[in-house]
């Protein structure tokens, strides 16, 4: 990409690069002893990687021995990976974000969900959490 610059002297490769998709050089080195010889290389520059965020605060509420479903859903670059800490006993919630199960306990749940992405990883491992919301009542009579 014309953003970044070949350092003949070195062979290092610097600059920014100005936008996301892949590139094709042709390096060229000639010797009075080698002659000349070149080699073509395809680089591919990968988009920034965009910080995950969880778009809920609060699930819909559930009832002890119903079955329940729910969806905690991301935004950022992708794959965003989830987990759940504080679900009530008998949910559990898949990688993906999905909360499902038949509730065995009642009460008012803080369900800690943290998202992590490649943004997290190359940020010190800086996962991103977020407190939910999630009222699971009695056997309705």
């Amino acid at each position: 990409p014309k953003s970044l610059k070949f350092n003949t002297n070195t062979g290092a490769i610097t600059g920014k690069p100005a936008k996301a998709g892949n590139s094709s050089v042709t390096f060229k080195a000639a010797s009075t002893l080698w002659g000349e010889v070149s080699k073509t290389v395809t680089f591919t520059i990968n988009a920034k990687p965009v910080k995950p965020t969880i778009s809920v605060s609060k699930l819909s509420d559930g009832a002890v021995g119903k079955a329940y479903s729910a969806t905690i859903n991301t935004s950022g670059t992708s794959p965003i990976t989830l987990t759940a800490d504080g679900l009530p006993n008998g949910l559990n919630m898949n990688s993906s974000g999905l909360i499902s199960g038949i509730p065995a306990e009642t009460g008012n749940f803080t369900i800690k969900i943290t998202a992590s992405n490649i943004y997290t990883e190359l940020n010190n491992n800086k996962s991103v959490t977020k407190n939910v919301k999630l009222k699971i009542q009695g056997i309705a009579p």
